[in-house]
């Protein structure tokens, strides 16, 4: 009796959860069907985008492209970055790490331009990630060491110990 009700609780749990989820996401899709700013819309299209990649990735794939068109055309920066993000993300997923790459530097250039800092350790870091997985590991190691010494630079100590553990990796190799 004690494992049915232990089984019960954890089915229950598991449909609530899911059950919320899903409110969310249809909740989301019917915001994007109402009027608001692009940026507004960029942001959203990413979030759906991320709450859809395990689930659905063609459909992930579609909000992600819709965001990255959407933020091109708004020539801003700050939400190229996101959608470049997102969609490198999105590839590295998919295993297609040549195109990762590029997105990753587009972000890394759009960082550049915007002057922060702690993007562009992340930035180097995911560069860096994905010269690893394409098994180029001399790139790998000098995009962690800039990811490492631009974190270094603005005292960011979690991006530190991350790009010191990805230098790490590749000497593992």
């Amino acid at each position: 009796v004690k494992k049915t009700s232990w089984l019960l609780l954890i089915l229950f749990s598991f449909l609530a959860g899911y059950t919320r989820a899903q409110n969310k996401l249809d909740s989301l899709v019917n915001l994007l069907r109402t009027e608001m700013p692009d940026s507004s819309r960029v942001r959203l299209l990413i979030r759906l985008s991320s709450l859809t990649q395990y689930s659905d990735f063609t459909r992930s794939r579609e909000y992600a492209d819709n965001a990255l068109d959407l933020a091109e055309k708004l020539d801003d920066p700050v939400y190229k970055v996101l959608a470049y993000q997102n969609k490198a993300f999105l590839l590295t997923s998919s295993g297609d790490y040549s195109a990762a790459l590029q997105y990753d530097n587009l972000s890394l250039e759009n960082d550049i331009v915007i002057k922060d800092s702690a993007r562009i350790s992340r930035d180097y870091n995911n560069i860096g990630n994905d010269h690893y997985d394409l098994g180029e590991y001399d790139d790998a190691f000098y995009y962690f060491t800039q990811s490492h010494r631009v974190a270094t630079a603005v005292r960011d100590t979690f991006r530190m110990l991350v790009a010191l553990h990805n230098v790490g990796r590749v000497f593992k190799e």
